[in-house]
């Protein structure tokens, strides 16, 4: 499991000069599914061929390079006949396997724009991402952030500086006194196991505080998104043996009959933000299951990232979950970007 190195960047791929193998066919990508299937079933049957040297046989006919990596995978693992029992002593299939690990979520991110350019649309419009920075160091009210990791399958970026020892202590208190068990919500709309989740929390209207005010503002400039179109700040609190099992934030499809109300008044969520509100002894790390990422809390830093990509579609790498505490507690306060603007952000608001 890797821990906050800062990843996800390109590699350069080397490929086979000898190749000899055919491209799919002029235009291949606009070619029928059966076409291209064709191709890669042929291309399995060649002993010994790389998916690197499949891939560059797509990229000469119009495929970017991580489309025609990730394609060239699946078409060898769909059409090799080796024993789905010996994939983890097949060279070839290893290599097909760890291609996907590496191209499929940003070959995906392509895609959807691709779709949204071909149909003359204009992109859904998103948070800050990662590639927007530029920078590692940001000047924000009277400090200096810095960003500590960035990664782009997921997008990810997490801040440190963000708060002050003091503003998080103020939070905490602020929400001391509400605290209550934390529930989540099956597909069914019904309240599922407790097992999926033991922690206590509470919700945090704008308005009650000058402190809270002020950081959602500085977070809200950070990630360059309205805190309008942000639902209440959510806090939770976790003891020893607490923890969140891996789960989406966004609203998954076979979940929107149960969640239409919230939907129809803002919208999907599209991204997340969790402020670090203490540091934790041992454990308590939020962990992202497909990056086999897992990111250490550390008081006044502030996790961000986004899984709606340009077409509306959502990114299923975002999959993530609160891992156990061991010892000590953790506190943490957690922002959900919102399509629209939310209509229940403040005190004397009506929930919706």
């Amino acid at each position: 499991m890797r821990e906050q190195e800062e990843f996800c960047s390109d590699d350069p791929c080397h490929y086979d000069d000898e190749c000899t193998l055919g491209a799919p066919g002029e235009q291949a990508q606009h070619l029928g599914a059966e076409s291209l299937d064709d191709w890669m079933k042929e291309a399995a049957n060649i002993p010994n061929l790389s998916v690197e040297t499949l891939a560059q046989a797509m990229q000469e006919d119009g495929f970017s390079p991580r489309e025609a990596r990730v394609l060239a995978a699946i078409g060898l693992l769909r059409h090799d006949t080796a024993p789905l029992s010996s994939i983890l002593q097949h060279s070839r299939l290893q290599e097909a396997v760890w291609g996907l690990v590496q191209n499929f979520s940003q070959a995906r991110y392509g895609a959807a724009i691709e779709r949204v350019s071909d149909k003359g649309l204009r992109p859904v419009p998103r948070p800050l991402s990662a590639e927007d920075l530029g920078t590692n160091m940001l000047a924000r009210d009277d400090r200096e952030i810095t960003v500590r990791l960035s990664c782009q399958s997921p997008r990810i970026i997490l801040f440190d500086n963000v708060l002050s020892s003091e503003e998080c202590n103020a939070i905490i208190e602020l929400a001391r006194e509400t605290m209550e068990v934390s529930t989540v919500m099956g597909d069914d709309g019904a309240l599922v196991d407790p097992d999926a989740r033991s922690s206590t929390g509470t919700y945090l209207a704008s308005g009650v505080s000058p402190v809270l005010d002020a950081v959602e503002a500085r977070i809200a400039e950070l990630v360059a998104w309205p805190i309008g179109q942000t639902e209440r700040l959510a806090v939770t609190r976790y003891r020893p043996g607490d923890k969140f099992q891996s789960h989406l934030d966004y609203f998954r499809e076979d979940e929107l009959p149960y969640h239409m109300a919230a939907i129809d008044e803002a919208g999907q969520r599209v991204g997340t933000i969790i402020l670090y509100l203490s540091d934790v002894q041992s454990g308590g790390g939020t962990v992202f299951d497909m990056a086999g990422l897992e990111i250490r809390p550390k008081r006044g830093s502030v996790l961000y990232f986004s899984y709606q990509l340009a077409d509306g579609s959502m990114d299923v790498a975002s999959l993530h979950g609160g891992a156990p505490v061991l010892a000590g507690e953790k506190w943490i306060a957690t922002l959900w970007l919102r399509e629209r603007p939310t209509s229940n952000r403040k005190a004397n608001d009506s929930a919706s």
